[in-house]
């Protein structure tokens, strides 16, 4: 599919944003809106279909509009964003002392004051520190000396924050540089030496003034904890952050992706250490968020979806688990998650159904991944549920669908360019037999098969290992005679 920075762009918008666009963005008849409706209704990049209705200045026209729809998306935003409030103050306070309105420029830079110092914006503050000096300069007010020199200690106080804040930025970036060389590095001995030397390192505890250094200072702790995989200080620290979020609940409510991203990184940890109660409370907190825009509004429903998953998995609830399938079903279709997130959606729930055994529902959800074919980077996962369907088939004794859904899968591996020796078409080979087997032979097609699997699972260049974990489940199910889930629950 060829990429196109316009219809990428077009297509993250979300329902409101596009209803918002179509109304503000101009009249129906004007081309931007002619063209911004024909890229809304794609559901694949076209630019053959473009140049038809667009003939002339295709390349203006869709310079023309992505400009449009970053400066609607601006005006939209102004009522939803602090942030943008305070640029707004800013953009106006410039506008009116530019015209003379020295009192009304002073007025927004007050509240672009007011609102930086909740969200502790100190660069902004410091832009409207100097932008408050340039009017008392010109209006030279009779308390013009001492207004002045007020500026000038807040700005100093300002300018430490800012520092501590970039010092803490800076480092929490160099704790992920070195966690990216410690992964380069090229054997167990060096990376030995480097963890040891991280160990090492005397945990100072750095109390900055600023609250958002202080952030990124708990990020590290956490970040170097997780590296020594001290995990119980992983938890510790990552409940800190999130504490933090609810301290500063100005900065947690502009920042809620942010928000959401940590308190599901301590939820993780949690899930590790099998603090299941901890688990549940947070789930139920979480449901409750109401997230401001439609990139929070994904990333909750994704982690609400994964982890739910995992903790009625972890705790041995498949019941649960399984009904939150339909629940999912019913509102992925409207939420407008990518391709990615939906193709790893769908495969959890094929694996769920495949271990308790209820093998219609798998070859249902394993359908539903595979809606869409064009997600690339997630063919190891399409192959992985493609194979459980041929699985499933033999499992209900559906032989004719198995014979056509063996066929169209060896044709996609082959296309794919693996080889007949290949672990997948290895495996896809010896389900064929099966299916073509009476159940004396296929006694003696099993142990073929799990030693296959094994082999793969000790090999550190085979296939990842959610699908190996699948086959080695049913597969030992079936020569063992017990059933999968009781295997698996053995796991956890």
């Amino acid at each position: 599919m060829t990429k196109d920075n316009l219809f990428e762009l077009i297509q993250s918008l979300s329902k409101t944003e596009k209803r918002y666009f179509s109304v503000n963005g101009g009249s129906d008849d004007s081309n931007h809106i002619r063209l911004f409706k024909l890229m809304s209704s794609m559901k694949e990049f076209d630019e053959e279909k473009l140049k038809k209705k667009f003939p002339k200045n295709l390349s203006w026209e869709k310079g023309n509009l992505y400009k449009l729809i970053l400066k609607n998306m601006r005006n939209y935003r102004s009522d939803k964003s602090a942030y943008a409030e305070i640029k707004e103050a800013i953009l106006d306070a410039q506008f009116l002392l530019k015209r003379g309105f020295y009192e009304q420029s002073l007025k927004r830079i007050q509240k672009g004051k007011e609102i930086a110092e909740k969200l502790l914006r100190h660069g902004d503050l410091y832009e409207l520190n100097e932008l408050e000096r340039k009017i008392l300069i010109l209006i030279k007010p009779q308390t013009l000396q001492e207004d002045i020199h007020k500026l000038i200690n807040k700005q100093q106080q300002i300018v430490q924050k800012i520092q501590e804040e970039a010092d803490a930025y800076n480092a929490y970036h160099l704790s992920a540089l070195a966690f990216l060389k410690q992964l380069s590095l090229p054997s167990k001995e060096l990376k030995e030496q480097f963890l040891n030397k991280l160990a090492e390192k005397k945990d100072d505890e750095i109390s900055p003034t600023s609250p958002r250094a202080q952030y990124h200072y708990l990020l590290i702790k956490k970040f170097n904890a997780q590296l020594l995989q001290k995990y119980e200080v992983v938890n510790k620290y990552a409940k800190k952050i999130t504490d933090w979020w609810e301290e500063n609940s100005v900065i947690k409510e502009e920042e809620k992706y942010q928000y959401i991203g940590d308190v599901f990184n301590y939820l993780a940890s949690c899930l590790a250490l099998k603090q299941f109660d901890e688990v549940l409370l947070i789930l139920i907190k979480m449901e409750e968020e109401k997230p401001k825009n439609a990139l929070a509004e994904k990333v909750l429903f994704r982690l609400l979806v994964q982890f739910k998953h995992l903790y009625y998995i972890n705790i041995g609830d498949f019941t649960k688990a399984k009904k939150e399938y339909f629940k999912v079903v019913k509102t992925l279709n409207t939420i407008g998650l990518n391709e990615k997130n939906r193709t790893t959606i769908f495969i959890n729930f094929a694996i769920l159904f495949f271990f308790t055994e209820d093998f219609e529902d798998c070859i249902t959800a394993v359908d539903e991944m595979l809606k869409k074919r064009q997600v690339k980077n997630r063919q190891s996962l399409q192959w992985v549920g493609r194979t459980l369907k041929c699985i499933c088939y033999l499992e209900l004794w559906d032989v004719d669908n198995f014979d056509s859904y063996f066929r169209s899968t060896k044709r996609i591996f082959r296309s794919a360019g693996l080889t007949a020796s290949s672990f997948e078409l290895t495996l896809l080979q010896l389900l064929k037999k099966v299916s073509e087997s009476s159940f004396t032979e296929q006694k003696e097609i099993y142990p073929q098969i799990l030693s296959l699997v094994n082999t793969q699972k000790n090999n550190p260049n085979g296939v990842e290992s959610l699908g190996l974990d699948e086959y080695h489940f049913w597969i030992r199910s079936k020569v063992e005679k017990i059933p999968m889930v009781k295997l698996f629950q053995e796991t956890l």
